[in-house]
């Protein structure tokens, strides 16, 4: 994400699911002409106030905003500032249900905007439930696919089947281009 070309100077990043806000504070201190705004909602066991807290903490000029994934429409689609070039995010599917909000979002953020969609993703993470695979297909049921353009082993302490990939989110029809 930072050696490539998928950050542009000066552009607008979106993280999903920031948690802590661990890389978008990354991110600023890599990238400081990065405008950046990071997402979280209280529904996840207070994760909104958490990142809220730990953004003022760290005297950040990252910018916080509430996401409720499954929220029919959420304001910061609809807002009048700019759109976003570039949207991000890490382990966002740990759950069935899951699946299908994060690739209905994707799906909305890719007509909404002509934005970057980039997942880092730890696959085989929850073993046989299957989460993945129902990615790929909620992705596919929304018209999206998923590129992988980096990726690595996970360390051996880890499940051995586990390695963390890192994709782009594109429409399908960005494959026929």
């Amino acid at each position: 994400l930072l050696k490539g070309d998928e950050l542009k100077d000066n552009c607008r990043v979106l993280e999903l699911g920031a948690g802590t806000g661990f890389l978008s504070l990354a991110l600023e201190r890599a990238r400081p002409d990065v405008s950046i705004t990071a997402t979280d909602s209280d529904r996840c066991e207070g994760a909104f106030t958490r990142l809220r807290g730990n953004i003022a903490e760290n005297h950040s000029r990252v910018q916080v905003a509430e996401l409720d994934w499954g929220e029919s429409d959420p304001a910061i689609l609809s807002s009048s500032s700019p759109p976003f070039d570039v949207i991000i995010g890490s382990d966002l599917v740990y759950g069935d249900e899951l699946a299908s909000i994060v690739s209905r979002l994707f799906s909305r953020m890719a007509r909404a905007w002509s934005a970057r969609i980039i997942l880092g993703h730890t696959c085989s993470r929850w073993g046989g439930y299957g989460f993945d695979a129902r990615l790929w297909e909620s992705l596919r049921d929304q018209g999206l696919r998923a590129r992988a353009v980096a990726g690595e082993r996970s360390p051996p302490e880890l499940s051995l089947e586990e390695h963390v990939v890192v994709f782009v989110i594109e429409r399908a029809e960005a494959e026929a281009a």
